[in-house]
């Protein structure tokens, strides 16, 4: 047996929307850790750790916990550790990761111009986080609140506002997230004798449940992704279903009459089919120097104002609607760049490679070399978002939507290269 990795929801680590939760492994192992434990661990005596960590709070709805019952499925997490290969040493250093990741989600950088850790609760969480991640307190901090950037020939040093010091924080505990789950499922595969990747040779069974249609209060550049998997899935579904038997009858000889149905193919080819498609035109935004959330809305509206299932909002220069076959979306263009350029501070990542935990430092080595991987294979074949080169897309840039198509693309060929069966839940 084989496991391999398919769009990974790395944002939920830091973004939880009302009436969700984090993934359900923080909890587990707040509620599986004892008292002494918890205290070594960076937090404070008679508070429950899933109250304490800003990330396992809900937004605008209260909690709902079951201790016992998440302390239950600890002893199951453990065991399952346990037979795939993973003993307790390491297993120690899983639970360090993601408490490590919680205790960033807690430090705050002030109201002001410029960010700051002053408080004593800011502190305490910058401090929890560095004991468990092994780095020097200091440069964490100071790789989170400045910034060094080259303009000319010279080098600049600034102070990043709140804003930017949390979204540096935010994407450091997205790229720990995600390296511990990319090492987890190559060890597990290690343990099942599985080649790397997961890929396995000769016939195999295969199972994929995926997220759910998404359409939220405020849906932005996850909700996007979401939804269109969901339309290639589903697209799929129609090709199999509905094509497939056609040409099978016809191949058979067998008349039988017309079945319409809806083609969400337009959708497909909008979203992320074609070379002036929505992902697309974002990978190029992310590319121009000046590129800005507003100017890839207002050339998306240029390029797709006249479709049938584009819905411009001309109430607002920030928000656009897609008329999926679920249903009309409405989406906030605020925010697409950042999210798709994903940064990690090159400081903080240089920090972490060199921590003194070697556990952390091993783990931050391995995403930068398959992230180059994949950023070449997406150049080399011409696959970034929308399947075809641009005019002005750097080679060297890969964003998040090119990745999640790069997966998305392999995931649907697996599928079709084999006998389906589709389930409603």
């Amino acid at each position: 047996a084989g496991l391999q990795t398919y769009l990974l929801e790395k944002s939920r680590v830091v973004d939880v929307a009302p009436g969700e939760t984090n993934f359900h492994a923080f909890y587990l192992v707040c509620a599986g850790q004892r008292s002494s434990q918890l205290s070594a661990y960076g937090l404070p005596a008679g508070v429950p750790a899933v109250r304490h960590f800003a990330y396992l709070r809900p937004k605008d709805v209260p909690l709902v916990w079951d201790a016992a019952h998440d302390r239950e499925r600890f002893g199951q997490l453990v065991a399952a550790l346990g037979a795939s290969g993973i003993d307790e040493t390491q297993q120690i250093e899983i639970w360090r990761v993601m408490l490590g990741i919680l205790h960033l989600g807690n430090i705050g950088f002030g109201q002001g111009d410029e960010a700051a850790t002053e408080g004593r609760p800011e502190v305490a969480a910058l401090e929890a986080a560095c004991m468990l991640l092994g780095a020097p307190v200091d440069q964490l901090r100071d790789a989170m609140c400045k910034r060094r950037f080259k303009a000319g020939t010279e080098w600049v040093n600034t102070v990043n506002t709140p804003a930017q010091a949390a979204e540096v924080r935010s994407g450091l505990a997205k790229h720990l997230y995600a390296s511990l789950f990319s090492w987890l499922v190559e060890t597990v595969n290690g343990s099942l004798g599985a080649p790397a990747g997961g890929q396995l040779a000769g016939p195999r069974i295969g199972c994929v449940d995926i997220f759910g249609f998404e359409d939220l209060k405020t849906n932005s550049l996850e909700q996007l992704c979401i939804n269109f998997a969901n339309e290639k899935l589903h697209r799929l579904f129609v090709g199999s279903l509905f094509e497939a038997a056609v040409v099978m009858y016809a191949r058979e000889g067998v008349e039988v009459e017309a079945t319409p149905y809806a083609d969400n193919q337009p959708v497909v080819d909008l979203i992320g089919g074609k070379p002036t498609s929505l992902m697309a035109m974002l990978t190029e935004e992310c590319v121009f120097p000046k590129g800005s959330d507003v100017l890839f809305l207002q050339k998306v509206v240029r390029a797709h104002g006249k479709d049938d299932h584009f819905v411009e909002q001309k109430t607002s220069p920030t928000t656009f609607g897609i008329r999926h076959y679920a249903g009309d979306v409405v989406y906030s263009a605020t925010g697409f760049l950042s999210k798709n350029k994903d940064p990690l501070c090159h400081d903080l990542l240089v920090l972490l490679q060199r921590a003194s935990n070697p556990f952390i430092a091993a783990l931050m080595q391995r995403p930068t070399e398959a992230a180059a991987a994949q950023a070449a294979a997406v150049a080399a074949s011409g696959a970034g978002a929308g399947g075809a080169n641009r005019k002005f897309r750097s080679s060297k840039f890969c964003g998040v939507v090119d990745s999640f198509q790069l997966s998305l693309r392999a995931l649907v060929a697996a599928l079709q290269a084999g006998g389906k069966q589709f389930f409603r839940c």
